[in-house]
């Protein structure tokens, strides 16, 4: 579906306002009733200065993709008679304000964006992995090959290079049916249900394991592979076809900790399984 701008919205007199599941707005607590062609009055702030100003707040897909995470959401749409006044903040990336709108049309996500429906049936059977797995340590010249291939690598500029091409990746993927907030949504999910596998229960652990001083310097280390692994996460979500040798270390099951002169690695759990001389 195309994306309308926030212009021909207002020409077309029609805007979409996101609710939860059960009519509810998300930003007054408001719980709407709906019926076929039914009517809301309202009064409304003119000052198109004020970018929350009283009235009913309408806004684009684009403003709504940006706001909230659609998955959970229904999308209504609304039209605005001839009689009422339209309100655009000066300021306004996509939201618009009226005083009155008229009930049109609730449209699930899916119907609006059909990428979504195999995304959701995916994302509801997704059993995502734990990849800190080893139990006993790897082959040491396994690691000091991963690492030394990567060390510099292992810094949040190497990341951000890793999450541009995997976007670029899944945009290339998906021939540009994949809207970009659309995609964030996904990551997040993804995300978001990698955290809960590796459970609070690793960070603690290993951070227990450095005193104060050592886990303040360390500790950028455990995030950025961690940040790594997400990424890596998403990578197999959307089957893409892209590698990079940073994921070598992922491949071994460990989180490797640079610490002087010495690599400290940890496995399944935060275990501690020992140091390698670098």
């Amino acid at each position: 579906m195309k994306l309308e701008t926030l212009q021909e919205l207002v020409k077309a007199r029609k805007g979409y306002k996101h609710l939860s599941k059960d009519r509810t707005s998300p930003y007054q607590d408001y719980k709407y009733v709906f019926r076929k062609g039914k009517i809301f009055n309202g009064k409304l702030n003119r000052n198109a200065n004020t970018e929350c100003g009283i009235g009913w707040h309408l806004a684009t897909l684009d403003w709504i993709l940006n706001d909230t995470n659609i998955f959970n959401k229904i999308i209504v749409e609304f039209s605005i008679p001839e009689k009422a006044e339209i309100i655009v903040p000066y300021k306004s990336e996509g939201k618009f304000r009226t005083n009155i709108i008229k009930y049109e049309k609730i449209w699930n996500p899916e119907d609006l964006f059909p990428v979504m429906k195999d995304l959701n049936k995916r994302l509801k059977k997704y059993k995502p992995i734990n990849f800190i797995s080893a139990t006993k340590m790897p082959d040491k010249k396994k690691i000091l090959d991963a690492y030394r291939k990567n060390k510099h690598q292992l810094n949040t500029k190497a990341v951000d290079t890793i999450i541009y091409q995997i976007v670029h990746k899944i945009k290339y993927q998906s021939e540009n049916q994949v809207n970009h907030k659309i995609l964030t949504h996904i990551k997040n999910q993804v995300i978001y249900k990698f955290w809960d596998q590796i459970d609070d229960m690793i960070w603690y652990q290993f951070r227990n394991q450095f005193s104060k001083h050592s886990w303040y310097q360390v500790r950028h280390q455990f995030l950025t592979q961690i940040d790594i692994m997400n990424n890596y996460a998403i990578k197999i979500f959307m089957k893409l076809d892209y590698e990079n040798h940073i994921f070598d270390i992922i491949h071994l099951g460990i989180i490797i900790i640079k610490l002087e002169n010495k690599l400290e690695i940890f496995g399944k759990n935060g275990k501690y399984l020992g140091g390698i001389d670098d």
